[in-house]
């Protein structure tokens, strides 16, 4: 969505395209932008972006080259495979692949058993050595601009880093699911600055009163439920395998 159709789902839901609002539409621009600064503190879509492998990859660098905002650092994966040929051209490090690879081209020379030897060996080494370096293990200097990432099977040539983007336009939000949440953020933050605005004096004798009071009152209590929903969900941990 484009900010100029936030901009006019917010003024239909509050005028019902009849009343006039005291708000013009330079106003509620500014308010979805708001919004859209406190999405970021949420907002866990991700993205991926390629780079060369190293130990130590300038993140300031990554986003010049290739026009992007960081957020944070979700994963990084390995371009090109390790480990074992498949014959045709690709490389596995798969130990259930390599041993029936290795039973399938060695058969006439060993028997299944010297393979289950040979697995349960290598299955063992792959244990051991997980205790003392995890591949692709990584730490992201958010105040420097680096990702140090360990490699304890070899460097590839290439990485695939997953990424939370930094929002700074609302085009970038994707998914319907974050721009319902954004338009919703907005429209609570619209009822707050227009529930303000008619409270702001009150008419004792008047025959006829404001909403302000109704819009306030709406638009706190739905900031609050989505700010609830949307901390309980950045709470949630997801462990990798």
């Amino acid at each position: 969505m484009e900010l100029k159709e936030y901009v006019e789902q917010i003024k239909f839901q509050l005028t019902g395209g009849i009343l006039e609002s005291e708000l013009k539409d330079s106003d509620i621009e500014k308010i979805v932008m708001f919004s859209l600064k406190e999405l970021n503190r949420y907002y866990d879509s991700t993205a991926l972006v390629m780079a060369d492998a190293a130990s130590c990859i300038d993140l300031i660098s990554l986003q010049e080259n290739n026009n992007i905002k960081i957020s944070s650092i979700s994963n990084v994966y390995r371009s090109e495979a390790s480990g074992v040929s498949s014959g045709d051209g690709a490389t596995t490090s798969d130990p259930m692949f390599i041993a029936q690879w290795n039973f399938a081209n060695n058969y006439y020379g060993y028997n299944s058993n010297n393979w289950a030897l040979n697995y349960a060996a290598y299955n063992t080494m792959q244990q051991i050595s997980s205790t003392f370096s995890t591949d692709l293990d990584f730490k992201e200097d958010q105040a420097g601009g680096k990702l140090y990432i360990n490699f304890s099977n070899g460097m590839p040539s290439k990485v695939t880093i997953e990424y939370v983007p930094k929002l700074e336009s609302v085009e970038e939000v994707k998914g319907e699911y974050w721009t319902d949440i954004l338009l919703r953020l907005s429209l609570a933050h619209t009822k707050i600055t227009l529930g303000r605005i008619r409270t702001r004096y009150t008419l004792n004798d008047a025959i006829w009163g404001q909403d302000g009071e109704t819009l306030l009152t709406e638009g706190n209590t739905d900031l609050t439920a989505l700010r609830e929903r949307l901390q309980t969900q950045a709470n949630f941990t997801y462990p990798l395998d």
